[in-house]
């Protein structure tokens, strides 16, 4: 059942007629109730209803009662939920489109001096369905001591120790029978901390739990151990300081199934997480936390079962220093390293890419900040080839043009291409255009259809011999047709 959080409005007013049991008193107005076309409040004092008054729905709440009314277009029902003065969900109807109930919950509620539950009950088609009883215990907590629940004919019971904690479930099925019971020892010190947790399933102990306190003082688990119908064992151990040392699956015969199992350094700035399938490694993660306590990768290794692994490494600025693949034997079957520069303020500048050993490629870095924030992006950068030569890449720092230029070993330019582009006052793209080694190749205008039915795109080719081919898109960039021409600008095909 969900809770709803909006308090409902009570009337403070009295209605001056007497009560059925006793005459001369008058009303007390108490809690709401309602059904789908209005509400009313019954009195505190003999239960008889009075204020009734329809429902003043606006935006999904009565202004008289507080309740909620929600209408399922899909479903073409009406929920309407409403709230006690303790802010407690208290009835939820779902009406369907005839107006009958479908479905209607209703729960019920006991409150100390202090507004802290001594019961709650819930209702569903005025069968109770859940009840729980509570007490405040001798360390002042307010905690429950017994629990039923009641759904597809199986009764739930639960019973609670003076801490709170579950000591006996019992589920009974609907001719009595007993199917299972679960049961539950503790050991706690002076202030009521668990010490120890030992739990059985029909009088099979099937999990035990050690409990411990950091330095800090901070109550936690150091070991776990739950057991399986078939015998295996799962198992979690901890430090003296709450960090995770395993967490493993054992099989029946205790050999190790599958598990992860954490090493730290001294300070706990840094961990290795290495995970095993029985006595075979798959995996080795090494873990830091910067100085603004962010936790990055800083090496991750995955192997295969014949031996083989992939190695990425990362800076403690989270970028990639090393992608490489290694044999079974430690050979290399590809390696590509990254050597990573920044600034006094951690942003990068450069990054040079080594590929089995061979500068292949250096990309430089501009950041910045704007109103949404820093920023950083990949600038300039060069492509060194395996036969000496290399392409510079430079990009104008207001997007208006980039251009590749491609050297041989010697230095001398081999190749030049130029783009150029073109933005209106807003920003936006309005046509780009290509050169290669100085000569007009490529063409892209924006152009506003007739009668302004929107823009398209034509796409020019400029060819060798002079002639053109021009491809027209639409806004959605569907191709709406293409024209060749010669070099006089005579039409040589259309389609």
């Amino acid at each position: 059942m969900k809770k709803k959080s909006i308090l409902s409005i009570l009337l403070t007013a009295a209605l001056l007629t007497g009560c059925a049991q006793t005459p001369s008193r008058t009303h007390t107005a108490g809690e709401w109730r309602c059904d789908l076309e209005s509400h009313w409040q019954l009195c505190a004092d003999c239960g008889e209803a009075m204020n009734k008054a329809p429902h003043a729905v606006e935006d999904e709440l009565c202004s008289g009662c507080g309740a909620e009314v929600y209408f399922y277009e899909d479903e073409n029902t009406t929920e309407i939920s409403l709230c006690n003065s303790h802010g407690d969900w208290s009835y939820i109807a779902v009406y369907g489109a005839d107006g009958a109930i479908l479905q209607e919950s209703r729960a019920e509620y006991g409150y100390d001096e202090n507004d802290l539950y001594t019961f709650i009950r819930h209702y569903e088609d005025d069968v109770m369905v859940y009840e729980c009883l509570y007490t405040v215990n001798a360390l002042g907590n307010h905690v429950p001591t017994e629990d039923t629940t009641i759904r597809d004919g199986v009764t739930t019971h639960s019973t609670y120790n003076e801490y709170g904690d579950w000591t006996l479930i019992t589920y009974t099925e609907a001719d009595g029978t007993v199917s299972t019971t679960n049961r539950a020892e503790y050991t706690y010190d002076a202030e009521g901390n668990r010490l120890t947790y030992y739990g059985y399933t029909n009088d099979v102990l099937d999990a035990e739990v050690l409990y411990a306190f950091t330095p800090d003082g901070e109550h936690f688990a150091i070991s776990e151990s739950y057991a399986f119908e078939d015998g295996s064992r799962q198992v979690a151990v901890c430090d003296e300081l709450g960090y995770t040392l395993e967490y493993a699956t054992y099989t029946p015969d205790g050999s190790l199934e599958y598990g992860s199992f954490f090493t730290y350094n001294e300070d706990h700035s840094q961990y290795v997480e290495t995970y095993y399938e029985g006595e075979t490694l798959l995996s080795e993660y090494t873990y830091a936390y910067t100085e603004d306590d962010w936790m990055t990768n800083l090496r991750a290794v995955n192997y295969d079962y014949d031996g083989s692994c992939t190695v990425y490494e990362y800076d403690i600025y989270g970028n990639e220093t090393l992608d490489a693949a290694y044999g079974a034997d430690g050979s290399v079957i590809s390696e590509i390293r990254y050597e990573n520069e920044y600034d006094a303020e951690g942003n990068r500048t450069l990054c040079r890419t080594y590929e089995n050993g061979r500068l292949t490629e250096e990309t430089e870095y501009i950041s910045g900040t704007d109103e949404d924030g820093s920023w950083s992006r990949s600038g300039n950068s060069t492509t060194y080839h395996e036969d000496g030569s290399k392409t510079v890449y430079t990009y104008a720092e207001d997007s208006t043009w980039a251009e590749e230029v491609t050297y041989s070993p010697s230095g001398a330019v081999t190749d030049t291409v130029r783009y150029e582009y073109d933005y209106n006052d807003e920003g936006d793209s309005t046509g780009s255009r290509t050169y290669h080694n100085g000569k007009l190749t490529e063409e892209v205008v924006a152009v506003r259809e007739e009668n302004d039915e929107g823009v398209c795109l034509l796409w020019i080719y400029y060819e060798d011999d002079g002639g053109k081919t021009v491809q027209k898109y639409g806004e959605s960039f569907d191709f709406l047709g293409e024209t060749v021409y010669d070099a006089a600008g005579n039409i040589l095909s259309e389609s």
